[in-house]
């Protein structure tokens, strides 16, 4: 993960993700660039130059104001040895970081899982959905304080898709940066979603399972009325410190999810939830 993005809107939420992102960035010796989104910018906005670009701000105070912010965690991360540039875009927050993602090659999305906004919730709702379901990227949604990266207990929920596995085999390799001890490897039956023997789920979970040399792993095959209940049932039951969940394959526990459910499971859910791409 050597290029973080943030959104924020200063709120307590994204400052969760904020200082997250900061001692990831820190473990892994990587960038971070701190987005901020308006409704409207003036025509033109991401062709004037640097120069141009700071005179606009001095003359808008919810700019200006904004930019300050900016500044002070630029400051912050600098005397940490960190990188953190920033940027202002207008539009959607989702379009702006699809853009972002694409633009300057990010890693991994870190963002609140609230935030707050004149018209509308800034990160929890449509804009949590969007993010996940339409931008390629990793996102790692955050709902509290995270006093230090240190998940000894993680669980990945997957579909089984055999295009998981090099998904699996990536978050493996998160692993090191989060103190890891233990991976639960999740798979939850629900009526009309599992069609395959119980001994072919068993034999698929044996083949992730055989993917961990580094870690204590387990894996389950739990029943529950929706895929996302059964995620958080589990989460709760083992209290996990984080959850991953697989965004690849036919058989995505992501495209299982219906409406507003995968908002409901990171606002329901206690610890992060780390959304992944290919």
């Amino acid at each position: 993960m050597k290029h973080l993005l943030v959104p924020t809107d200063f709120s307590v939420y994204a400052n969760f993700a904020k200082d997250l992102a900061i001692k990831l960035a820190t473990r892994s010796n990587g960038n971070i660039t701190l987005l901020h989104t308006v409704d409207v910018l003036p025509s033109g906005w991401e062709q004037l130059s640097d120069t141009d670009q700071q005179a606009t701000i001095k003359i808008d105070e919810k700019l200006s104001v904004a930019h300050e912010r900016m500044l002070a965690t630029q400051r912050d991360a600098k005397e940490l040895g960190i990188n953190l540039q920033i940027s202002f875009r207008g539009g959607k927050l989702w379009e702006a970081i699809d853009k972002l993602v694409t633009s300057q090659s990010i890693d991994q999305i870190v963002m609140g899982s609230h935030g707050v906004s004149g018209k509308e919730e800034f990160f929890i709702g449509s804009n949590t959905q969007k993010v996940v379901r339409n931008v390629n990227c990793d996102v790692l949604i955050i709902k509290n304080k995270i006093p230090s990266i240190h998940f000894p207990k993680v669980v990945f929920a997957t579909g089984l898709d055999i295009s998981e596995q090099p998904i699996f085999q990536r978050f493996l390799q998160m692993l090191s940066l989060f103190d890891t001890e233990e991976v639960h490897i999740l798979t939850v039956n629900t009526p009309g979603f599992f069609s395959q023997p119980t001994v072919v789920v068993q034999e698929s979970l044996k083949d992730f399972a055989n993917m961990v040399s580094d870690f204590k792993c387990e894996t389950h095959f739990i029943s529950d009325i929706t895929v996302d209940a059964g995620v958080r049932n589990f989460n709760e039951k083992i209290e996990a410190d984080l959850m991953a969940i697989s965004d690849e394959g036919k058989n995505s526990l992501i495209r299982m999810f219906t409406g507003s459910n995968v908002e409901f499971l990171v606002n329901h859910a206690e610890v992060p939830v780390l959304v992944l791409k290919k």
